[in-house]
């Protein structure tokens, strides 16, 4: 029994968590930690009525997915207003933006989709990162670990995001990560294998 997973699962409910940019690693997310019982609200710089975000919305929406809404050009002064327990940041984000640095020092946890996943999973994690050659390098060792036998997670800057997968993840498991320099600023946990490519 992964006993973390456990202990997260019973910590997020009925808390109060910002989820930071709802673009493609952070849907996911969403619907995760909705599903444990978060009281939720997304935060996202386009405007209401852009094609793309009003598509995540109507999506969330007939799934029974019932969150609050801070968008628009003005989206981040929306946690001034109350006092989160948890942020996740998107991957591209700063982790040295004013409004989140206010927002932390009234109590918030400032954390990531990936990072949780790090924190939680109980596989054997190589991560990889660098200037150039990150992508190359994640599929090559992905495919060398699949050959090998291995059932291989691919995630980070590809694949797809693994928060959601996390009750599949078995010890025997291998999970490779592609990591930007953004996705590293706050990371506490260590990979089991690192790996830096050209900088």
């Amino acid at each position: 029994m992964n006993t973390k997973l456990v202990e997260f699962k019973n910590m997020i409910k009925g808390k109060k968590v910002a989820v930071m940019g709802v673009g493609i690693s952070n849907r996911p997310l969403i619907r995760f930690i909705y599903s444990l019982g978060a009281d939720i609200t997304a935060f996202d710089a386009l405007e209401a009525d852009d094609v793309v975000l009003s598509k995540t919305m109507a999506n969330f929406k007939a799934e029974g997915i019932n969150i609050n809404w801070s968008v628009g050009k003005d989206y981040m002064n929306g946690l001034k207003d109350t006092n989160f327990d948890y942020i996740f940041r998107t991957p591209k984000m700063r982790n040295d933006k004013p409004e989140l640095v206010d927002a932390v020092k009234r109590g918030a946890v400032l954390t990531s989709e990936m990072e949780v996943f790090m924190d939680l999973c109980p596989a054997k994690i190589f991560a990889v990162t660098g200037s150039d050659g990150k992508t190359t390098t994640t599929t090559l060792i992905s495919k060398m670990l699949i050959e090998a036998g291995y059932k291989v997670y691919v995630g980070g800057n590809i694949g797809t995001p693994l928060l959601d997968k996390i009750d599949e993840v078995k010890e025997s498991d291998m999970v490779v990560l592609e990591l930007s320099s953004f996705q590293l600023l706050t990371m506490t946990k260590s990979a089991d294998v690192a790996v830096v490519t050209n900088i």
